[in-house]
């Protein structure tokens, strides 16, 4: 992923290819399944799958790990072999707290560096981390990128890399 300069090792990617790259990897989720049946496996009547696969609109970074879940990704082994820190907890629902490892993966990094480096605000950045807010997809991807320069590993640990071309190269 091409680092923008001056931003001490995370690569900072732009919004169009945070963009891309949660919807090709929406899109991977699915599968060979059609859109209308991974949306009712999903539990949802109408189909938002065409939305999210075509960044019109996307799902929180909560609900597309659930998604990956209910698809048959074990969510809990990718984020322990993408890092050390504790993997995100699933509720009854198979919602995962993403909270509490968004914290441990900053480690001391103030929060306004982390939010810099995101190209965020520091009050979306507070929030996410301590989840009185859920970052939508992209922005959790931009979150991971920014606080490891990573995101490339975890993408992989969810999908297959092939299945994300903006991020082959």
């Amino acid at each position: 992923m091409g680092a923008k300069p001056g931003n001490s090792g995370a690569a900072v990617v732009d919004d169009a290819q945070l963009r891309r790259v949660a919807a090709e990897v929406l899109r991977a989720l699915r599968g060979k399944r059609s859109q209308r049946a991974f949306a009712h496996r999903l539990g949802y009547r109408a189909n938002p799958i065409t939305d999210w696969e075509h960044g019109r609109r996307f799902p929180t970074a909560v609900e597309a790990l659930r998604a990956a879940h209910i698809a048959g990704v074990n969510v809990k082994r990718a984020f322990s072999e993408f890092h050390a820190a504790p993997p995100p907890e699933a509720d009854a629902e198979r919602r995962f707290d993403l909270a509490p490892w968004l914290a441990a993966i900053r480690g001391t990094t103030p929060i306004a560096h982390a939010a810099a480096r995101a190209g965020c605000s520091r009050f979306a950045m507070a929030r996410w981390l301590s989840g009185e807010a859920q970052p939508r997809l992209p922005d959790f991807f931009r979150c991971v990128d920014a606080l490891t320069g990573r995101l490339p590993d975890l993408v992989a640990a969810l999908v297959s890399i092939e299945m994300v071309p903006s991020l082959l190269a």
